[in-house]
């Protein structure tokens, strides 16, 4: 109705000399300045009922009806807004030189990996108090590791399962939580004091270390929830150690604590209606005690404490990530 008003007033002629845009801007103008009040009546009408259903889809999305006031105003922008979490400074990568990396290594290290990789294929076995242990021994038997798993490695006292609740836990190991071991493994190395210092990695990080970037048929939500999973699985393992003296080194006991004490943070940004969404996640991790007799370089110059550092890890070439095959 509008261009066949416009085409009789202006004339054929004149609106073909316009281009596209021109002749958009004169629809407008001659909408809103110079049609007749029958189509200016008819616009509004139209303009109207859009603005209704916009109004009502923003209405029913977001539940404004049941919203108080400073929800009202939280959505507005007027109110006060919750911060957005922010990422923290993340510790260096691993492999700057594109090709190794140190990393730490000793007894309970391979061990913890076994667990990880074999799960109940070794031999658990309940101790004096029902729950399960894995056992190795050292020094001909003058040493032992004992092992359990927990279900809440976010405690600062976990408790170790026993039978069937053992078994459960031990049987979502993952073998990419084995390469998360390893790579907590390397970054401690970079610590002085590596039970009471923490490094920090994201899921960019581990993407790359892991090849997650590469899988296409993950979702950003999937790749995260699989990051965080496999992440924390090593810090589900409890150990026990008693090393017989070796040399100068005195023989010691680490009682039962954790492996890994990991913290897991999601951050994000807020989108344009205020909500936030999450964009990645960050693992703050220290090594457990075992770290000051094993990862102690102070000690270990004056001959009282073991130096586990070995090197090299190996980066995989870009194409080769043994961890793919695993789902």
């Amino acid at each position: 109705m509008a261009f066949a008003e416009m085409e009789k007033d202006l004339g054929q002629e004149k609106l073909e000399q316009l281009d596209a845009q021109s002749r958009l801007e004169t629809l407008y103008r001659y909408i809103f300045d110079e049609a007749s009040d029958s189509l200016k009546s008819n616009f509004s009408s139209i303009l109207q009922v859009y603005i209704d259903q916009a109004v009502q889809l923003i209405l029913n999305k977001y539940d404004l009806p049941s919203k108080n006031l400073q929800e009202l105003e939280w959505l507005s922008g007027l109110g006060q807004q919750k911060a957005v979490p922010k990422a923290p400074v993340t510790s260096p990568v691993l492999f700057a030189n594109g090709v190794s990396s140190n990393f730490a290594t000793c007894k309970l290290l391979w061990e913890s990996v076994n667990i990880l990789t074999q799960r109940s294929d070794l031999q658990w076995q309940p101790d004096e108090e029902g729950k399960l242990t894995y056992t190795s021994t050292l020094k001909d038997g003058r040493g032992r590791l004992i092992f359990w798993v927990t279900d809440s490695p976010e405690e600062q006292y976990p408790e170790a399962l026993a039978g069937e609740a053992a078994l459960a836990v031990i049987e979502t190991f993952d073998i990419r939580a084995a390469c998360m071991h390893l790579i907590y493994a390397a970054h401690v190395t970079t610590l002085d004091r590596p039970w009471e210092e923490e490094f920090v990695i994201d899921d960019a990080q581990i993407s790359s270390y892991l090849g997650l970037d590469k899988r296409k048929d993950l979702t950003k939500e999937q790749r995260l929830k699989l990051i965080e999973r496999i992440s924390e699985q090593p810090a589900q393992i409890l150990t026990f150690l008693h090393w017989p003296q070796q040399g100068n080194i005195e023989s010691f006991y680490v009682e039962k604590s954790r492996l890994w004490e990991v913290a897991i943070g999601y951050h994000g940004q807020r989108d344009l209606f205020g909500d936030i969404k999450c964009t990645g996640l960050t693992i703050r991790c220290r090594a457990g005690m075992w770290a000051k007799y094993f990862l102690n370089k102070r000690g270990s110059r004056g001959g009282q404490r073991f130096l586990s550092i070995r090197s090299p890890l190996k980066n995989p070439p870009t194409n080769h990530y043994p961890c793919l095959a695993t789902q």
